[in-house]
């Protein structure tokens, strides 16, 4: 996973409390009103950065909110844990269902899942449950066109494993597991090409289609023959994959 900071351009003032100007008059009303908006947004930001979810409790209770420059924190906020994300969650203008700007603008549950868990203050698995619980859609698709089931399912860590069986059974509506990247890859096709046969065991006792063709119009059963993994071969074939008359079981 890519730091998405190290791409943004702040600066924040070095004051930690909030400060009040008396206006003189209208022009100067409005000129300070939006600098002290723009000061109040880059405080609650700071605070964000150094993990300070008190401090992120108050400005939010008296009213401060998120300026858009600044959006690229919330994920930040979500390395922090479950805690912190709560607190942002508070404040009925912040948002946790966009895309980031950068790097062609993925949903940000987007860049969670794809973040180990050890970098999660408390894991992971509460974050994601969070954001999911306040509308983050796991079936949008990101600038590769695909969805949270593909990330899931190139990730062998149990965490995700256990989050890729909570999506596909719990969703409400039935998940997408046959949608196709813009490379024509199902996120069964992800899990074979990562030798992940937890996730791909999820997805076939969900009802993904073995059958279906990626890049290269390759199955998932010729995937994993060229990788040599009989293991996953055999269960690909329990779940029904065809298999080409010159495949050796």
């Amino acid at each position: 996973m890519v730091d998405r900071s190290s791409d943004n351009s702040l600066s924040f003032d070095s004051a930690t409390s909030l400060e009040m100007t008396s206006p003189s008059s209208t022009d100067t009303w409005m000129s300070s009103g939006s600098s002290a908006l723009e000061h109040e947004a880059s405080v609650l930001a700071m605070a964000i950065l150094t993990g300070n979810t008190t401090e992120v409790r108050s400005l939010i209770n008296v009213g401060v909110t998120m300026s858009e420059r600044h959006h690229w924190t919330l994920y930040q906020a979500c390395l922090q844990g479950a805690d912190m994300v709560g607190a942002l969650l508070a404040s009925p203008d912040i948002n946790f269902n966009i895309d980031i700007p950068n790097d062609g603008g993925d949903p940000i549950l987007h860049y969670v899942l794809r973040t180990p868990g050890s970098r999660f203050e408390g894991g992971k698995t509460s974050v994601v449950r969070l954001l999911l619980e306040h509308g983050a859609d796991p079936f949008k698709h990101d600038r590769f066109g695909e969805t949270a089931l593909h990330i899931l399912a190139s990730s062998t860590e149990e965490e995700d494993v256990c989050l890729l069986r909570e999506l596909v059974s719990g969703s409400g509506l039935p998940p997408p597991l046959d949608h196709q990247s813009q490379y024509g890859d199902t996120a069964l096709i992800v899990a074979v090409i990562s030798r992940n046969i937890a996730a791909a065991r999820v997805l076939l006792e969900s009802g993904a289609n073995p059958n279906v063709t990626g890049e290269h119009n390759s199955t998932a059963a010729q995937y994993a023959e060229r990788q040599g993994c009989l293991d996953m071969m055999c269960l690909l074939v329990a779940f029904g994959a065809e298999l080409d008359d010159d495949m050796d079981m």
